[in-house]
């Protein structure tokens, strides 16, 4: 029940922004490098989430923090309302990750599905606003909270999927390695 709150309330806080006035801008500002290698041009998702001021404040709130290698990335639309609202239809990628290693929580599955605001759909990218475009092949640190089905939601965009190289990831400044985390 507890998830159910939380998801709800991370839902209501996307469906404000949006209402509010949340956007694609056009302009790129820059944010080009993890698509050069298409034709796509990247448009970006002005959203509101919950910002942590620690690893630890990060950790703390999440069900799991797991690395894996993401195998798959598909378009779908969801119902960001919940249940029972009026319907609020946004894009949403699902990312499968394959869960190299456990480091906090429990997580018994061989693949992870993770959810995350934006799109590839038509010949454009969308994404939200201080994050990249994922690889597939590339190893990520994931720090998400799962719903009542088994899914994942990061916490999250841009301090909650993190890449991993060569061992190490930056969190929030800081180069550390994956096993003193």
């Amino acid at each position: 029940m507890k998830i159910r709150r939380i998801i709800g309330c991370c839902l209501s806080v996307m469906i404000t922004a949006c209402l509010l006035g949340c956007g694609v801008d056009d302009k790129n500002d820059g944010k080009e490098a993890a698509v050069t290698t298409t034709n796509k041009d990247v448009r970006i998702l002005q959203a509101d989430f919950p910002a942590y001021g620690s690893f630890d404040e990060l950790k703390e709130s999440s069900d799991v923090i797991l690395c894996g290698t993401l195998l798959s990335a598909q378009d779908t639309q969801m119902n960001a309302a919940g249940e029972g609202n009026p319907e609020v239809v946004l894009p949403h990628i699902i990312y499968t990750f394959k869960v190299d290693r456990v480091i906090d929580g429990e997580y018994s599955g061989e693949e992870i599905k993770v959810y995350v605001l934006g799109s590839f759909q038509n010949s454009d990218t969308i994404i939200v606003e201080d994050t990249s475009v994922l690889s597939i092949g590339g190893e990520y640190l994931l720090t998400v909270k799962l719903s009542e089905d088994g899914s994942a939601y990061p916490l999250n965009y841009s301090e909650a999927i993190l890449p991993v190289t060569e061992g190490t990831v930056d969190v929030f400044g800081k180069k550390t390695n994956i096993d003193d985390i």
